[in-house]
C-alpha cells in the first residue's frame, strides 16, 4: 500500500513508540508486528497470554502517528489525521476505567465513557460527548451496552470525529460470541458498529484465550474473511505462574471453607474467584472471621458488579501497598483484564464456566516478572464423582493410544456433546481428566488453546524445561504452598457461645390473646419487613453493605 511498508520502518525504529522514560523496555516484537499491519489498515487479531501486553496495540498506532507527525518520512505516505482517536469496546465498565488510567502513563488522554464519567463532566460543567466529538480524547473506552445510546450515535455521525477515528478495538474478544448469544445481547451490536465506521478505521481484536473453533466463530461474527485479516497467536504459557488443580474437601453451599483457610493465615496478596455474589459474600465473611476487629475489612475485600467504584479504588490501593496483606473475594468481574501486578495467588473456588475463564482468572496472578505466583483451581467433589466412568475408561491400558493427550481432548469433546454431559465445558473436562490421570496440565492447555509452541506428545514440564511445574508434574506442590505460611498463623476468631435459653413462660388457654384479623396480620407483616429493611440500610459493616437483607430478616410466622 505504501511506497515503504510501515513494518520496515517500525522494526529498526520500534523504540520511537513513545518516551523511553514511560516505556523503558519498548514494544515487544508481536506488538510491533500488530502495529505495522494495523497502520496498513489490515484487521489484526492478537491472541497472547495474560499480562503479555495485548492492549498496547490499541495505542501503539497513536504513538507512531505522533512520531511521524513530528518527524515526517518522505518515502512513507501514511495518512496522519489531525487528532487521531482510537475507540475500544470493553466487556466491563471497571475494565474501561482501569485501561483509561493505564493510558495516561504513555502520555495519552483516555476516557471511559460511562454514567460516572458523564455525571462528573456535568458537575464540572463540561460536555463530555462534545469533547469526544472534537477528538480531545485520544482513546475512548465504552461497553457494548452503550453502543446503542443516543450519545454514541451522535459521536459516530459527527464528521470531524469520523475524519480522525483510526481504529476500533475489541478487548477480551473471546466473550463476544458467547455473551452475544446469552446475557449480553448488546455484543451483537459490535459487528454493526464496525460497519458504521469509515473505511480508514481499522480493526484490532485482542484476547488471551481463543480456541481454533472459537476463532472461526469470532471471525464469522465480525465478517473477517480468510486471508483478509492478520492473526498473531502467541504462546499461552505464563512462565511466572504454577498451574494447580486440587480436589475440594468441603461443600460450596456452607459458610465455612477450610480448604482455603491457609490463604487468610499468611501475609500475602490473593484473589479468590467465586461463581456467584452469594458465594463471594460467604467467602468474605469466612475470611473476616480470621482477624480481630479493626483489621477484618482491610485484610479481606469484596469485588463484584455491585461494589462501588470508590470501594474498588480503596481495594486496589490496599493491594498496591506491599505492607498490607490483602485477600479479595471476587466474582468474574475481576477476572476480565484487571492488571494488578502483585497477586501471589489466584484461586478458583469451584469451576469456572469454561477453560478460557479458568486461564483468564488464573492469569491475574504472576504479573511481576521477578516473582513466582500460583493459579489454583479447586474442583468440587460432585464433578470428580461425575467423571469416575471417564477415569475408569482411561484406566484400561488397552484403550490408551500413544498420544494420550489427544485422546483425552477428543474423548472429552465426545462426552460433552451428550445432553446429559452438556453442563461441563468439554475443554475444562479435558483439563480435569488430565489432573485426575496425572498428565501435564500445561501440555493439555497448549493443545486446546492452539498455542504455537510445538510440544512433543506426552511431554511433561520437566521434559520441556519449564521453570515452574504444574501440579501434575509436581504432585506435592499445593501441600508445600499451603503448609508453609510466610507469617505466623493467626487464631481464628470463633463467635461467643450463645446465652443459655430462657425458660418458656407458662402459657394457659386463658392467657392466649384473641385471634387477630387477617388484614391486621398482613399490615403487621408489612410493617416488620419495612422496619427490617430500614435497619439493614443503616448498617455500615461489609455484611450490611453487601449481604442481602434476607440474610438478616426472613419474616416471621405467628399462629394466633
Amino acid at each position: 500500500m505504501n511506497p515503504i511498508p510501515l513494518s520496515l520502518f517500525l522494526w529498526p525504529h520500534h523504540h520511537s513508540l513513545g518516551d523511553r522514560t514511560r516505556w523503558p523496555s519498548g514494544p515487544r516484537p508481536f506488538q510491533v508486528e500488530a502495529t505495522a499491519h494495523l497502520l496498513d489498515n489490515e484487521p489484526t487479531l492478537l491472541v497472547a497470554a495474560t499480562s503479555s501486553g495485548k492492549t498496547a496495540i490499541f495505542f501503539c498506532s497513536l504513538l507512531v502517528l505522533r512520531h511521524l507527525a513530528k518527524h515526517p518520512r518522505p518515502n512513507i505516505s501514511v495518512r496522519i489525521p489531525a487528532k487521531p482517536v482510537v475507540l475500544v469496546v470493553t466487556p466491563l465498565v471497571e475494565l474501561g476505567n482501569n485501561h483509561a488510567l493505564e493510558m495516561s502513563a504513555f502520555g495519552l488522554r483516555a476516557v471511559s465513557l460511562n454514567a460516572a464519567t458523564l455525571k462528573k463532566a456535568r458537575e464540572e460543567q463540561r460536555n463530555l460527548i462534545a469533547e469526544i466529538q472534537r477528538c480531545e480524547w485520544s482513546m475512548v473506552f465504552l461497553s457494548a451496552e452503550r453502543l446503542t445510546s443516543k450519545d454514541v450515535d451522535n459521536v459516530l455521525r459527527d464528521e470531524f470525529f469520523r475524519q480522525n477515528v483510526i481504529m476500533l478495538g475489541i478487548d477480551e474478544a473471546h466473550v463476544l460470541v458467547p455473551w452475544s448469544q446469552s446475557f449480553r445481547k448488546a455484543y451483537k451490536h459490535v459487528s454493526e458498529l464496525r460497519l458504521r465506521l469509515p473505511r480508514q478505521c481499522t480493526l484490532a481484536v485482542v484476547t488471551a484465550t481463543l480456541t481454533p473453533a472459537g476463532l472461526a466463530k469470532l471471525c464469522a461474527e465480525l465478517d473477517l474473511k480468510p486471508d483478509k485479516y492478520h492473526c498473531i497467536r502467541q504462546s499461552v504459557q505464563r512462565p511466572t505462574v504454577h498451574t494447580i488443580l486440587a480436589n475440594i474437601g468441603h461443600s460450596l453451599t456452607t459458610a465455612s471453607f477450610p480448604d482455603i483457610s491457609w490463604i487468610f493465615e499468611r501475609d500475602t496478596k490473593a484473589v479468590v474467584f467465586c461463581g456467584s455474589l452469594d458465594l463471594a459474600w460467604r467467602v468474605g465473611l469466612f475470611g473476616w472471621g480470621h482477624y480481630p476487629p479493626g483489621r477484618q475489612h482491610s485484610r479481606v475485600r469484596l469485588w463484584s458488579s455491585i461494589t462501588s467504584a470508590q470501594y474498588n479504588r480503596e481495594t486496589l490501593a490496599l493491594f498496591a501497598d506491599p505492607s498490607k496483606p490483602t485477600v479479595i473475594a471476587a466474582t468474574v468481574a475481576f477476572g476480565m483484564g484487571m492488571n494488578v501486578p502483585n497477586i501471589k495467588f489466584s484461586i478458583n473456588l469451584g469451576l469456572p464456566a469454561t477453560l478460557e475463564d479458568l486461564v483468564q482468572q488464573n492469569g491475574r496472578a504472576g504479573r511481576d516478572p521477578e516473582a513466582t505466583a500460583s493459579g489454583i483451581t479447586y474442583i468440587p467433589t460432585a464433578t470428580i464423582t461425575a467423571l469416575k466412568d471417564d477415569i475408569k475408561h482411561f484406566n484400561d491400558e488397552s484403550s490408551i493410544p500413544l498420544d494420550v493427550y489427544k485422546k483425552v481432548v477428543k474423548f472429552s469433546q465426545t462426552r460433552s456433546s451428550k445432553a446429559t454431559e452438556a453442563k461441563l465445558d468439554s475443554n475444562l473436562r479435558a483439563l480435569i481428566l488430565a489432573h485426575l490421570l496425572g498428565l501435564c496440565l500445561e501440555r493439555v492447555k497448549n493443545g486446546i488453546l492452539g498455542s504455537p509452541k510445538d510440544d512433543p506428545p506426552n511431554a511433561t514440564c520437566d521434559e520441556l524445561g519449564r521453570r515452574l511445574k504444574c501440579s501434575s508434574c509436581d504432585p506435592g506442590l499445593l501441600a508445600a504452598l499451603t503448609t508453609s505460611p510466610s507469617a505466623p498463623t493467626l487464631p481464628v476468631l470463633l463467635p461467643p457461645p450463645p446465652p443459655p435459653a430462657a425458660k418458656p413462660f407458662p402459657m394457659t388457654a386463658t392467657s392466649l390473646p384473641h385471634s387477630l384479623p387477617k388484614k391486621f396480620k398482613e399490615n403487621l407483616a408489612l410493617w416488620l419487613d419495612r422496619f427490617a429493611l430500614e435497619k439493614w440500610n443503616k448498617m455500615t459493616t461489609s455484611e450490611g453493605a453487601f449481604g442481602p437483607v434476607k440474610r438478616f430478616w426472613k419474616g416471621t410466622s405467628v399462629h394466633l
